[in-house]
């Protein structure tokens, strides 16, 4: 009885060490989580660079709008100031406008809280003798000496038309003519201009338009610079003319090298 009971002892015994055994092997296979970590994929979100970049959205200066302004009167233009830096500043500003305009430039300063824009509002005072139509503007700021920005705009303004331009002078005009009978002699009158800055020999061709004998009849004159002169020809009408008004041209050189241009002219022939 004691034997059997030993044997059993023993049985449980190594049952007990063999468990332990497939225990530790159990263990030693298990995946250890402490060193996955080593190869964990790092984290989407990139750090902040430690100097990041500045905020190109905020600009010096930059023009919004300006007021449509009747001449005499003081129109609106208005601009958007901005600070893109970590403090405040004083923003020291200049607003120019037409060069004949007087008044110009108007100057102010402006405080600006870090990151931060603010509008500026600054009157355009137009003068009575300005004309219609599209001025520039500009706005110069500044913080220093060396750190100055401009920005640019327009303003319209109306209510007084510039005349138009007036025609440029012609080289020849026609003036006028005696009235005579057939077989008489008219003086016609032509007025001549020299358009250059230089003196100009003027070369002159005066043609009716009829068949009449000895033309077409041709001269020459000498102008001085930007020079008008009358020019008094005789035209003698043959004692076959018809009665009524007779057309004639007188046509003319001009200077540097321009073409040449021509006049119509008549004369009354009476009974």
């Amino acid at each position: 009885m004691k034997r059997s009971i030993l044997a059993t002892l023993v049985w449980v015994a190594m049952l007990a060490v063999s468990l332990a055994a497939c225990s530790k092997r159990d263990m030693g296979v298990a995946p250890d989580v402490r060193g996955l970590h080593l190869f964990a994929q790092g984290d989407s979100t990139p750090k902040p660079h430690p100097t990041p970049p500045p905020d190109t959205t905020i600009v010096p200066a930059q023009f919004v709008s300006a007021d449509s302004t009747l001449v005499g009167t003081t129109g609106a233009s208005r601009w958007l100031l901005g600070n893109a830096t970590k403090k405040t500043v004083t923003v020291s500003w200049s607003l120019t406008a037409d060069p004949s305009w007087p008044g110009f430039p108007i100057q102010g300063t402006q405080r600006i809280g870090p990151k931060h824009t603010v509008p500026l509002t600054v009157g355009v005072p137009v003068p009575p003798s300005a004309f219609s139509g599209q001025y520039a503007l500009s706005l110069d700021v500044s913080t220093s000496p060396s750190d100055t920005s401009a920005a640019f705009g327009t303003i319209r303004v109306y209510g007084n038309d510039a005349p138009p331009p007036p025609p440029p002078t012609p080289a020849v005009t026609f003036v006028g003519a005696d009235s005579v009978p057939p077989g008489g002699t008219s003086r016609t009158t032509w007025k001549l201009f020299n358009e250059s800055d230089q003196p100009f020999t003027m070369t002159w061709t005066l043609t009716p338009r009829a068949q009449w004998p000895g033309f077409p009849a041709q001269g020459t004159v000498v102008l001085g610079a930007k020079q008008q002169q009358l020019l008094d020809v005789n035209v003698a009408v043959p004692d076959t003319a018809a009665v009524g008004l007779r057309m004639m041209d007188m046509e003319v050189t001009r200077p540097v090298g321009l073409p040449p241009e021509s006049s119509p002219g008549w004369i009354w022939v009476v009974p």
